[in-house]
């Protein structure tokens, strides 16, 4: 298959809350407005002989917003530890609570192919909150929370598929999470 030139479009939203090295069950998060992570980690770079002489760089996963049209009650409670009171079912917020750490799955459409991807070791900030009056038309308003991506303990960061990745994989990718063999 020919390699995407362009790609476009993001869907196909998924969360595993992780327990320990595991990941847990795959759910999906409707609602995928948009997705910006930035790299993260430092470069090193050591000068000798008048010139930058040996340059590294340290990965430390990404980080960036990410905005749903809205986090479903399940979403909240499973990442930010919110609770559903179990009389009156109000869903209630605790300054306690720790946010859960989590691998995050995405799709990406391209003009050839979509592009499947898992991203390890998650957390998120709490979403925004907020709306605006209706005026002369309605507008959607939208959640964003932060993402922060740190590689795992064995180094993974993320896993993306290829135009040679096997129909299989590909089909599976939402099932469950994705790990390679290292």
């Amino acid at each position: 298959m020919t390699e995407s030139k362009v790609k476009f479009g993001l869907k196909n939203l998924h969360i595993a809350v992780r327990n320990g090295d595991t990941a847990g069950e795959v759910v999906a998060l409707p609602g995928a407005v948009s997705l910006s992570l930035d790299p993260q980690g430092e470069q090193s770079i050591f000068y000798a002989d008048n010139i930058a002489y040996y340059v590294t760089q340290s990965n430390q996963g990404y980080s960036g917003d990410l905005e749903v049209a809205k986090f479903p009650d399940a979403i909240r409670q499973a990442l930010w530890g919110e609770v559903l009171q179990a009389t009156d079912k109000v869903l209630y917020e605790l300054a306690t609570a720790e946010p859960a750490v989590f691998d995050l799955g995405f799709q990406i459409d391209g003009d050839q192919q979509e592009r499947l991807v898992w991203l390890y070791g998650c957390t998120a900030t709490r979403p925004t909150l907020g709306s605006t009056t209706i005026a002369e038309s309605k507008e959607v308003q939208t959640e964003t929370c932060t993402i922060t991506s740190s590689p795992l303990a064995n180094g993974l960061v993320k896993s993306v598929t290829t135009a040679e990745t096997t129909a299989a994989v590909k089909e599976a990718w939402f099932t469950t999470v994705y790990v390679p063999t290292i």
